[in-house]
């Protein structure tokens, strides 16, 4: 009988003198922790941890840019500007003469298109090492997370409040379109010229400017009052009384979380008051498939689609917006479009640099023909 001194005897009598080359059990074994031995291989997809919803330029409808200006009536014959006529006239007795010609009052507004552009670079080597390490690809990177940032930006300049001042060279803001003479004289903290809006002096006299606005103060300080059902039908009736239907409902995620409280309390809320909706360049539209994966389900009131948006402006919670479509619109001078140049493309004496740079860019304008077709409710908790 065969007798072994060893375990590594026995093992060899088995399986044979170099069958595991001899090695032994290890007193220090390589670890993924060890130094120099291991080292994690991150690939090229990068996984975006913000919030980069843009759902109000998602859900406007686009138009292209084939004039600066445009005419508006800004009173009638009778000089009356409110929702009904002030002088009824225009009635002829029998053998009477014919009355005197009139006509309404007409106004010139314009605007010119804003430039908005988010641009990248990346150096030779650093493109070079991409193809050679495990290195990111920064101009592919770069790409594909621009390409969502830069519209989240001019969701964001929509939603900007006046009283910061945001105006400059960013989109207009639709706070500021829906807007009206009697807010800003309500509140301290908007400027003289804060509400001027397209070239247009928001003053007094400039009635036809002015949104339907329902607000609340003290003295000139905010004063923020319950979200109710009555305070959102009332908006709505003042809207339509001024002549506009609105579509479109924009407001915060925590209104609408409120929202949907006060209806479910009054089992308001329920299947038949969700609508499957796109976005698409007119505009949004109802989706005629459930579970179009080109879609998504929004709440709705009064069978208007309500829009939530990170960046509507809060007072306590998120003021409201009611806009008619017909007359609100993102007018596109030139659509996005991405430019690249740099050593990539034969031509770093473009940047005078060796590196590639990329770039997008829009040109458009958030334009109102129709104020009064619009409202805002604010001061909200």
């Amino acid at each position: 009988m065969q007798r072994f001194k060893t375990i590594q005897q026995l093992e060899e009598y088995y399986y044979g003198r170099n069958a595991f080359g001899n090695v032994m059990k290890a007193d220090d074994p390589y670890l993924t922790t060890t130094t120099g031995i291991y080292n994690p291989i991150y690939g090229q997809k990068v996984w975006s941890q913000l919030n980069q919803e843009k759902n109000l330029f998602a859900c406007l409808p686009k138009k292209p840019w084939n004039s600066t200006g445009w005419r508006v009536i800004t009173a009638r014959s009778d000089d009356s500007t409110g929702a009904t006529i002030t002088t009824v006239s225009g009635g002829v007795a029998e053998g009477g003469a014919i009355p005197d010609t009139v006509k309404p009052t007409y106004a010139e507004v314009f605007t010119k298109p804003k430039t908005v552009a988010h641009g990248f670079s990346a150096s030779e080597v650093d493109k070079f090492l991409s193809g050679v390490d495990d290195a990111l690809d920064p101009m592919a990177s770069a790409r594909e997370y621009f390409a969502i940032e830069h519209p989240e930006h001019m969701n964001a300049m929509m939603l900007a409040d006046p009283a910061s001042g945001a105006a400059n060279n960013n989109l207009e803001s639709l706070d500021r379109i829906i807007g009206s003479y009697a807010e800003l004289g309500a509140f301290s903290n908007l400027s003289t010229n804060e509400m001027d809006i397209f070239g247009i002096d928001r003053d007094a006299a400039a009635t036809w400017t002015d949104a339907y606005v329902s607000y609340n103060h003290s003295g000139n300080s905010s004063s923020p009052r319950d979200l109710t059902l009555s305070l959102i039908d009332s908006t709505l009736t003042n809207i339509r009384q001024n002549g506009g239907q609105p579509d479109l409902i924009i407001t915060g995620w925590d209104t609408l979380e409120r929202l949907q409280g006060l209806l479910q309390a009054q089992r308001r809320f329920g299947n038949g008051d969700e609508k499957l909706v796109i976005p698409t360049f007119n505009g949004i539209k109802g989706a005629p498939v459930a579970g179009y994966e080109g879609g998504f389900t929004v709440a709705t009131y009064q069978g208007i689609p309500i829009i939530p948006t990170k960046e509507c402006k809060q007072d306590t919670i998120s003021r409201m917006y009611f806009v008619d479509t017909r007359y609100m619109h993102l007018k596109i001078a030139k659509p996005t479009q991405y430019f690249e140049t740099g050593i990539s493309t034969g031509n770093p004496f473009a940047i005078n640099k060796f590196a590639d740079e990329g770039l997008y860019r829009t040109m458009a304008e958030l334009v109102c023909t129709f104020f009064k077709a619009h409202g805002k409710l604010r001061d909200l908790k």
